[in-house]
């Protein structure tokens, strides 16, 4: 019995801990989006425009690293969900800022499921469960957006302007996967985890 309790209040503060790290990185999420993306957003690179890439490249970051942090579904989507509402409240309100607030947030829920989904199941291919997670995490991102887009342009014209719309959801995915690829293979996650379990988390 005490063996058991023991069990139940290890497992409530490793709860409460990546709870609190999911807040922490919503708050650096926010804050990367806040005071980086004016200022990246007005750069380019040839014809690319940079709008948007420090909330691909900081956002799947901070969810792939949370992969080192919780065996738990729901951490990801919890931070994402949170890291989205509060970038809207700085923001002036707009169905486009809307749609693309529910778009970090759908990706931030479809990267969770995945991810914990190939895990649970133990998959040995390894790249090819990084490369479908980004894939369509990263494509869900897009898709309140294009169907905001769609609502109010109508299909003929739509259709006309998908090559533009096309290469945002390329540039989105490219983006993510560099965010995602240094949190999944860089140093930090595995650091981070080592902190994480010398202060009892896991």
């Amino acid at each position: 019995m005490m063996r058991q309790q023991e069990d139940q209040t290890a497992a409530e503060a490793t709860g409460v801990k990546s709870l609190a790290m999911a807040t922490v990185f919503s708050s650096l999420w926010i804050a990367g989006q806040l005071v980086l993306s004016p200022m990246v957003g007005r750069l380019s690179l040839g014809p690319l425009n940079l709008h948007g890439v420090v909330e691909r490249v900081l956002g799947w970051f901070l969810m792939a690293t949370m992969t080192w942090l919780t065996a738990r579904f729901g951490r990801i989507t919890l931070m994402a969900s949170v890291a989205a509402i509060g970038t809207r409240l700085f923001r002036p309100p707009s169905f486009e800022s809307i749609t693309v607030g529910a778009g970090y947030a759908l990706g931030g829920l479809v990267f969770d499921f995945l991810y914990f989904r190939t895990r649970a199941h133990r998959s040995q291919d390894r790249f090819a469960n990084r490369f479908w997670i980004v894939l369509f995490s990263a494509m869900s991102a897009s898709a309140p957006y294009l169907l905001w887009k769609v609502s109010t342009l109508g299909l003929p014209a739509f259709f006309l302007l998908s090559p533009l719309y096309a290469l945002d959801v390329a540039k989105g995915l490219v983006f993510s996967s560099i965010g995602a690829t240094l949190g999944l293979r860089g140093k930090f996650g595995p650091a981070l985890r080592s902190l994480f379990k010398a202060t009892g988390g896991r």
